[in-house]
């Protein structure tokens, strides 16, 4: 059953392959992070980042919230709210994002992420 969770390190494995599927495919309407740069140490280094962008303190950077959609073991996609609507996110990036990994996509988990943060409605 698909669950959406707070970035968690237990799952770094499955983001890891989640970023490369995208890479491989060479999807480009959507560049999670490099594959390349998760590594062991990735998880702590980037969560003050992610910590810092919900309390609004990047400059630059719209206050928003990120989960990672998992099902099971398996890591599924992610889901981000950006809760500040500057003309530039609404022009831009939108107020929501959402992604599924290439391998889980066509199974509804793209509909079910959406219906779990009440959009689909």
């Amino acid at each position: 059953m698909l669950e959406l969770i707070r970035r968690n390190a237990i799952y770094v494995d499955g983001y890891r392959e989640y970023c490369q599927e995208f890479w491989d495919h060479d999807i480009r309407y959507f560049r999670p992070t490099n594959p390349a740069l998760i590594d062991e140490t990735w998880f702590e280094r980037t969560k003050s980042w992610y910590d810092k962008k919900e309390m609004g303190l990047i400059s630059g950077q719209p206050v928003s919230f990120h989960y990672w959609a998992v099902d099971g073991d398996n890591f599924v996609g992610e889901f981000q709210l950006r809760t500040e609507l500057s003309e530039e996110v609404m022009a831009g990036k939108g107020s929501i994002g959402y992604s599924v990994r290439v391998t889980e996509q066509g199974k509804g988990y793209g509909t079910e992420i959406l219906r779990q943060q009440e959009v689909n409605r």
